[in-house]
């Protein structure tokens, strides 16, 4: 069924009651915020958790690539741009030979081609972090690594917002909203420009030029993420006689792996498939091993934190969930279901037993749109990559949870009354890159080292930063005995120390990819940021 993206989702007859939500919401819990359920054109199932509605802007991460994967492919069905093309070739107007000298591997990021970008296979991965304010300190970010063309994932490199920016002469936030590129109006989303960023529905951050980033920072409502999904389900058509956004080519190509070398067909603890491959920003799935789905698989845009969109195409379905769970493991109950739910047999029209119909749930007053970012405002730190979780079954966990400091020591037995201590040594400052307030502002923000959520309608309860400031102060007791006329005093200092952890947190399926790529999974001081 090809929906009217434009409009509200229509309702399903049971919507709430059917055996599919059920089952959805017996495995629906807490760090979940929310999810929806598609099936044929109908909303049969969405919820969320206290504080949250369906007007809340959701913290998508990098399932932020996926849309702009999909303004790539505007600019490659309209002719601005082709998968063969160079970074030469697209940026010639931008960058002449003195700015080339600028960037460093000059001669080998000049010949990438745009598709090996798209793939994740250009032989760049996320370098040391900068602002990437310009287009030559963007290309500084992304570092080539001599190991050549395998399959890297760029977690933080915003190259794709230059890329869009380059070929349609607007930044790309603006180009989503063209009418060469009516993304967002074409999902019910309208207002949004490079002077506002922002609307009720969306919300996307900007770096120092104004430009909407491309690896993460998008904020949308639920439902916003579902109609993604249909998007492409309904093979980019924006409703019946609408408009083709992308070519049905290019959402094939998008949605089916493209990769050439890849640690794929790997066990996926979340659908009991197989992960096998990457796409143009999208992750390829394979069926269930017990044959589940009529035989196709799905793909999915995955952010940090738990945020998925999957698309089922044999089951006509598509399932988005947000989250706030570095494990995954709340979205994966819920994505683990759906081949079971028994969408083709008729689950999302059977009553389930005791349960009325619902209504919508009530939606928190909708958030006024946000102020336009100052100009020039440096980004905060990026954001740990964004891998599914738990490949292959039980494969590699999260990393420990920092040390603690020894407990105290306890004070002697019985002391007679202690003298007055004496003043305690003023703290050692702490480390030039812990943070000293608030790290969040408009720039290109996702750093997927940390949950920071700044979500409208919710409990603030993300994590800024992974580690924090653990210290123990040993017990100080000062005892004198006098005996005659020697006095013996015994003066233990207070023991005070600031120990800083910062882990680059990966999640477990990103650890198996990226050991299996060759890929460093040293741990680094990370800021929280978007």
């Amino acid at each position: 069924m090809t929906l009217n993206l434009s409009q509200p989702l229509p309702l399903a007859a049971s919507y709430n009651s059917n055996a599919a939500s059920c089952a959805l919401d017996a495995a629906f819990s807490s760090p979940a915020r929310a999810y929806g359920l598609l099936h044929g054109g109908e909303l049969v199932a969405e919820r969320y958790a206290s504080g949250y509605g369906a007007s809340s802007r959701l913290r998508q991460w990098s399932v932020t690539k996926s849309w702009s994967s999909l303004l790539v492919g505007c600019l490659v069905t309209t002719g601005h741009l082709s998968l063969t093309m160079t970074l030469e070739d697209i940026f010639a107007s931008s960058l002449d030979a003195s700015a080339w000298s600028q960037v460093d591997d000059a001669a080998i990021k000049k010949a990438i081609v745009l598709e090996d970008l798209m793939k994740m296979e250009s032989g760049l991965e996320d370098g040391q972090w900068n602002q990437q304010g310009t287009l030559i300190d963007m290309l500084n970010h992304a570092q080539y690594t001599s190991s050549g063309y395998r399959w890297k994932y760029l977690a933080s490199t915003h190259v794709l917002a230059y890329v869009v920016a380059e070929a349609s002469g607007m930044a790309p936030q603006e180009y989503a909203a063209s009418d060469e590129c009516p993304l967002l109006p074409s999902l019910g989303v309208h207002g949004t420009s490079a002077a506002t960023w922002g609307t009720a529905d969306v919300q996307w951050d900007t770096n120092a030029q104004g430009y909407g980033t491309s690896a993460y920072g998008l904020h949308t409502t639920l439902a916003q993420m579902l109609k993604l999904g249909q998007l492409h389900l309904q093979g980019g058509l924006t409703a019946p006689g609408g408009v083709q956004l992308a070519s049905q080519q290019w959402l094939s190509l998008a949605t089916s792996s493209q990769t050439t070398w890849s640690p794929w067909d790997l066990s996926d603890d979340c659908s009991g498939g197989t992960l096998d491959g990457y796409g143009y920003q999208w992750w390829i799935y394979g069926p269930p091993s017990d044959g589940g789905g009529g035989g196709g698989g799905h793909y999915c845009a995955i952010g940090y934190g738990g945020q998925y969109i999957c698309v089922f195409p044999t089951l006509d379905a598509v399932l988005a969930v947000a989250a706030n769970d570095a494990s995954d493991s709340a979205s994966c109950a819920l994505i683990s279901l759906v081949y079971g739910l028994g969408l083709a047999d008729g689950a999302a029209s059977t009553p389930c037993p005791g349960a009325p119909h619902q209504p919508p749930p009530p939606s928190p007053p909708s958030p006024s749109p946000p102020s336009p970012p100052p100009p020039h405002q440096p980004p905060p730190s990026p954001p740990p990559p964004s891998f599914p979780p738990g490949v292959p079954q039980g494969g590699p966990q999260m990393p420990p949870p920092p040390p603690t400091s020894p407990p105290p020591s306890p004070p002697p037995p019985s002391p007679p009354p202690p003298l007055p201590p004496p003043s305690p040594s003023p703290p050692p400052p702490p480390p030039p890159w812990l943070p000293s307030g608030d790290s969040t502002s408009q720039g290109f923000s996702e750093s997927e080292d940390a949950i920071s959520s700044d979500d409208d309608g919710g409990d603030d309860d993300d994590t800024a930063l992974v580690g924090g400031v653990v210290g123990g102060v040993g017990a100080a007791a000062l005892v004198c005995i006098t005996a005659l006329v020697v006095l013996v005093c015994r003066k233990r200092r207070p023991a005070s120390r600031a120990v800083v952890t910062a882990t680059h947190v990966t999640s477990p399926v990103e650890m198996t990819a990226l050991r299996a790529t060759g890929t460093s999974t040293k741990s680094e001081p990370v800021v929280s940021g978007d």
